[in-house]
C-alpha cells in the first residue's frame, strides 16, 4: 500500500447494474483488438470494477486486474490512491464470452433484505431482475497460489489452538490514541501488543494480527489474517511492533498470534483427474446471499486429501440437478489456497449460476501433474 487514507474506496455494485452488465457482449465488443499491458495510478474513487470496464471493456474481468497485482492489492475490496497497478493486455480470448447460462427470474428485493457485498445503499430497491446471466471466459490458466494469497487466506481453527500472544492495545502515535473507539491500523504504523501471554516475543519476531469471526460447527472459528507485524522493541508489559503487510481492516483490540512459517508458492498447469476426493462446502467467509468470483470459503477436506492449487467443482446435489450431478448441476469452480488438518480454504474462480452456497458437494477435478 502506497497511500494511507481514512475513507477507502470500495467495490460497490448495485445488484440491478450487475445483472444488466452481465448481458452477452455485442459483436463489436467481440472484435476488440489485442492491447498491451499498461500501468494505472489509482485515484480516489477508482475501483477494480471500474478499471476493468475502462481498460478491458468488461467490468466482469476485474479479477484479471486483481490477479495481476496481488503483490500490491491484498484485498480486492480495498485499493488506495497512488498505488500503481499493472493492467493486463486485452486479448480476443478475454473479450469474447464463450457461454451464457440463463437463470430463472429472481424474486423482488425487499428493502433491507438480501443485500450482498455489492449492495449500493443509493441504488433503488424493489425491482425484480428480469433474466440474470452469468458469463464464462476462455482462458489459459495455470494453477498458482502465491505466497501473498496464502498469507492472506482465512482458515478455520479452535481459538484454544491458535497460540495467542496478546492483543493490539494501542497505536504508538499519541495523537491517535485519544479516541475511545477502536483505532484502524494502517501500513507502517507502530503499535503496542499488550495483554501478553506466556512471555514476551523477542525483537525481530513476526506476529500475525487476526480477526476472529463466527464459529462454524465442528470446525472452530473463522480466523482472518489482517496484518503482519514485526516486533521492534520491548515496552513495560507490552512490545512495540511495526506493520509490514496489511491484508484487511486491522483495529486495536484484535488478537495477535505468532506468524506461521513463510509459505511456498505453488504453480503449474492443471491436469484432469478422475474420481478425485469429494467433500462439502461448510461455510463462506462472508455469508452474503449472492456469491461472486474471488469470494473465499471452507471445505471439509484436509491436507491429507487436497493440495494447494487443486481445482474443485461445486455442484447441485443429484436430486436437484436431475441426476446429472457435476455435469448439468455445475455451480462454480474453486481453487484451494490453504490446507489445514481438518479443512481447507478455497477461492471462487468461476461461477456458472447463482446457486453457490454452503452445503453444496464439491469434487477435485484438476491438480498439478
Amino acid at each position: 500500500m502506497h497511500a494511507r487514507v481514512d475513507h477507502r474506496p470500495r467495490i460497490l455494485l448495485p445488484l440491478a447494474l450487475l445483472i444488466l452488465m452481465a448481458l452477452p457482449a455485442s459483436p463489436a465488443a467481440a472484435q476488440q483488438q489485442t492491447t498491451q499491458p499498461r500501468e494505472h495510478v489509482v485515484r480516489r474513487g477508482d475501483t477494480l470494477w471500474g478499471l476493468a470496464r475502462t481498460y478491458l471493456m468488461n467490468p466482469f474481468l476485474w479479477p484479471r486486474i486483481f490477479d495481476a497485482n496481488r503483490s500490491v492489492v491484498e484485498d480486492p475490496h480495498w485499493i488506495y490512491p497512488d498505488e500503481r497497478l499493472m493492467i493486463p493486455g486485452l486479448t480476443d480470448t478475454l473479450a469474447v464470452p464463450i457461454s451464457v447460462v440463463e437463470q430463472a427470474p429472481a424474486a423482488p428485493v425487499e428493502q433491507g433484505q438480501g443485500r450482498s457485498r455489492f449492495f449500493d445503499p443509493q441504488a433503488p430497491v424493489g425491482t425484480p431482475a428480469a433474466a440474470p446471466t452469468q458469463l464464462s471466459f476462455a482462458q489459459e490458466e495455470d494453477i498458482s497460489v502465491s505466497r501473498a494469497e496464502q498469507a492472506a487466506a482465512p482458515w478455520l481453527a479452535d481459538t484454544s489452538s491458535l497460540g495467542i500472544v496478546g492483543r493490539v492495545t494501542a497505536l504508538s502515535d499519541p495523537r491517535r490514541r485519544s479516541d475511545l473507539l477502536a483505532q484502524r491500523v494502517h501500513p507502517h504504523d507502530r503499535l503496542y501488543v499488550g495483554r501478553l501471554r506466556g512471555g514476551s516475543p523477542a525483537n525481530g519476531d513476526s506476529l500475525l494480527v487476526v480477526d476472529i469471526r463466527q464459529a462454524v460447527r465442528g470446525f472452530g472459528h473463522k480466523i482472518v489474517p489482517v496484518a503482519l507485524v514485526r516486533v521492534e522493541e520491548q515496552a513495560d508489559g507490552a512490545v512495540v511492533a511495526v506493520v509490514l503487510h496489511q491484508y484487511g481492516e486491522a483495529r486495536t483490540g484484535d488478537v495477535v498470534i505468532l506468524a506461521p512459517p513463510r509459505p511456498q508458492a505453488v504453480s503449474g498447469r492443471p491436469a484432469d483427474i478422475a474420481n478425485g476426493p469429494t467433500g462439502e462446502i461448510v461455510a463462506f467467509l462472508d455469508e452474503d446471499p449472492l456469491k461472486g468470483v474471488v469470494d473465499q470459503g471452507f471445505i471439509d477436506l484436509g491436507a491429507d486429501q487436497v493440495r494447494l492449487g487443486d481445482i474443485l467443482v461445486a455442484s447441485l446435489p443429484p436430486e436437484v440437478a436431475g441426476g446429472e450431478g457435476l455435469r448439468v448441476g455445475r455451480v462454480a469452480r474453486l481453487k484451494v489456497v490453504r490446507t489445514d488438518e481438518r479443512s481447507s480454504t478455497v477461492r471462487v474462480l468461476d461461477m456458472y449460476n447463482t446457486a453457490l452456497t454452503s452445503g453444496l458437494p464439491v469434487r477435485v477435478t484438476q491438480r498439478q501433474p
